[in-house]
């Protein structure tokens, strides 16, 4: 029998083979989403689709009702989630828009912050209370909570930096973010609480940040335009290793099972440079057009999301190949 069972977000249940096991083996992610960002001035609607067992790339059309340029998302079991869209440049914004990852249609406008931000972060709880989205910077220190379940937005009790630019990604027990103004915390889920962050990557906040179901998050270590990804415990913040990627910032990250993927950054320009990372053998592999984002010349800055299944006995104890 499986690990685990799920009935929805934040409910994975577990057998005594131990609650870390199953947590990371809960999910089995087959397809992402990307969407918004900019090039130049220009902010996106368009939304593109990456199919991670073939690595390919598919635009499907301009679905988000405004615009979006220093956005940023996050998905529940079976939303993508997109905040700051404005249709302007580069734009400060609390609305919210969503679409149904499993039948790729757009669900409108709605479930926005209580503040504006732009160039913000989002870290995910999965597991407590319900499973809750929090979105923390851009501009404002009150840290947004969206209740997965309910899709009820409301706000913690703590607040976090407001610093624009943050890099931001999670664990299963915590989230993590970096900003501009040198802001580094841990967020605890039990507790909804900040606590500084010792030890950590050296991103501005231009660089990025991105999640994995492995026990460990990345985060790119210097100011914009940087070749260094470090890899840390997603549980203790603490640093395991660093290696060599792409020289950009303002990646778009999109988590996978065994990899995942960068889908369009800046290195200069804006620009739809696509690679993997093998989050095995700390090492990443440039893909070609079929991989890359479509639609426009370029993005950066964009709000990824990952669409998964929930393992089951068709894939016994262990997670695809890809």
């Amino acid at each position: 029998m499986p690990l685990f069972s799920s009935i929805g977000a934040g409910n994975v249940q577990t057998t005594n083979k131990g609650k870390e096991r199953g947590w990371y083996r809960a999910r089995i992610i087959t397809h992402g989403y990307v969407g918004g960002g900019y090039k130049d001035s220009s902010p996106w609607r368009n939304v593109n689709r990456t199919l991670h067992n073939t690595d390919a790339t598919t635009n499907l059309g301009d679905m988000i009702n405004e615009a979006a340029a220093y956005c940023d998302g996050a998905n529940s079991d079976n939303y993508f989630y997109i905040w700051g869209v404005v249709n302007a440049y580069a734009g400060n914004s609390a609305n919210g828009w969503s679409m149904n990852m499993n039948t790729a249609a757009s669900r409108g406008m709605g479930n926005n912050m209580t503040v504006g931000r732009d160039d913000f972060g989002t870290m995910v709880d999965y597991e407590h209370a319900g499973a809750n989205i929090f979105i923390v910077g851009g501009g404002s220190n009150v840290t947004n909570k969206l209740q997965m379940k309910t899709e009820t937005m409301g706000t913690t009790s703590n607040s976090g930096s407001s610093s624009d630019y943050t890099a931001s990604c999670e664990g299963r027990l915590r989230g993590w973010h970096r900003t501009a103004t040198n802001a580094a915390q841990s967020f605890q889920w039990s507790t909804e609480s900040y606590a500084s962050w010792s030890g950590h990557p050296n991103t501005d906040g231009w660089g990025k940040a991105m999640s994995s179901y492995n026990g460990v998050a990345y985060m790119k270590d210097g100011g914009n335009l940087n070749t260094t990804l470090k890899k840390f415990n997603d549980n203790t913040g603490v640093n395991v290793s660093s290696f060599t990627v792409q020289d950009a910032g303002e990646e778009n990250y999109q988590t996978g099972n065994k990899k995942g993927y960068c889908l369009g950054h800046y290195n200069g320009v804006q620009n739809n440079n696509t690679y993997k990372v093998n989050f095995t053998t700390d090492g990443y592999t440039t893909l070609g057009s079929a991989s890359e984002p479509k639609g426009h010349a370029g993005m950066s800055s964009a709000a990824l999301a990952s669409s998964y299944t929930f393992n089951n006995i068709s894939y016994g104890y262990s997670v695809p190949s890809y």
